[in-house]
């Protein structure tokens, strides 16, 4: 019996010792800046599966002056696995003599840094513009974007830089509706590169790029006409010698438009339109 309650101390000590070696794995959290700073901040300290939910950012100046622009905070570093998002801002208000309005969070002058074998998820309700002097998107990382995205560049840059990484892009559509309040709403799923007097940038430039649009679905789709998929454009050139630039750029480019028959209401008439015109 003695020698049995030498045998469990051992144990015990053994484990409480092994728990302080042993570092803590944090858990995945969700979180929802309230301002742009908190915004960098998480982003930038966020773990493995943490999701950095932009919609407290919401506000009715889009890309307009007072709007959220990120220009004072430099590039964001994306160290992590994780996803920028954000949720229906449902609650928004608009103005009387608003005529229509994009359902989502704008963000200009916004620059993301993925980090060398990490991914960055992006979806949910987001319009987001590079800066004047370097991609909306870059580093040695990769990137899934799904659901609803609208990436710009500015100033001959693409609005994804990825040279090393890849780009996978699935079931991104578009939208226009409305909603309770009786105001026309819309939504565009786009990516485009810069445009510039000198040439215009490629929207996505990577190592590798799959568009997989097989699955059209949407949610709340009885409120809303899907009329467009996915549209991706090069940048234009804004002088007469000015050389536009592709909508992907990538020594391996997958796309596939095989979707199924989605029944009323859905509508998808310029879905292969808009995708096909992405490689041009």
């Amino acid at each position: 019996m003695k020698l049995k309650n030498v045998e469990l101390g051992f144990i015990f000590l053994f484990m409480f010792v092994l728990s302080l070696v042993i570092p803590k794995i944090a858990s995945a959290e969700e979180y929802k800046p309230k301002n742009m700073n908190e915004a960098k901040s998480q982003i930038e300290n966020a773990v493995d599966g943490d999701v950095i939910d932009l919609v407290n950012l919401y506000n009715e100046n889009e890309f307009k002056q007072d709007g959220n622009d990120f220009s004072s905070l430099g590039t964001i570093s994306v160290k992590n696995n994780i996803t920028i998002m954000s949720s229906d801002p449902k609650k928004a208000k608009y103005g009387i003599y608003e005529a229509e309005g994009a359902r989502a969070v704008y963000v200009s002058n916004i620059s993301l840094e993925i980090a060398e074998g990490k991914t960055l998820t992006m979806k949910g309700h987001l319009y987001l513009k590079g800066p004047e002097d370097k991609a909306l998107i870059s580093g040695d990382g990769n990137l899934y974007l799904t659901d609803r995205m609208n990436l710009s560049g500015q100033n001959g840059h693409p609005a994804i830089y990825l040279p090393k990484g890849s780009v996978m892009i699935e079931n991104l559509m578009s939208y226009t509706g409305e909603d309770d309040t009786g105001v026309r709403l819309k939504y565009y799923s786009k990516i485009t590169g810069g445009d510039s007097i000198a040439h215009g940038a490629d929207a996505i430039f990577a190592k590798t790029v799959e568009v997989n649009q097989t699955n059209l679905q949407f949610e709340n789709g009885t409120l809303y006409t899907v009329d467009r998929g996915l549209f991706i454009r090069g940048g234009n050139g804004l002088s007469d010698t000015a050389q536009g630039g592709r909508g992907i750029n990538a020594d391996n480019i997958t796309i596939d438009l095989s979707g199924k028959k989605i029944p009323a209401p859905y509508r998808l008439s310029q879905v292969a339109q808009a995708v096909m015109a992405m490689v041009l």
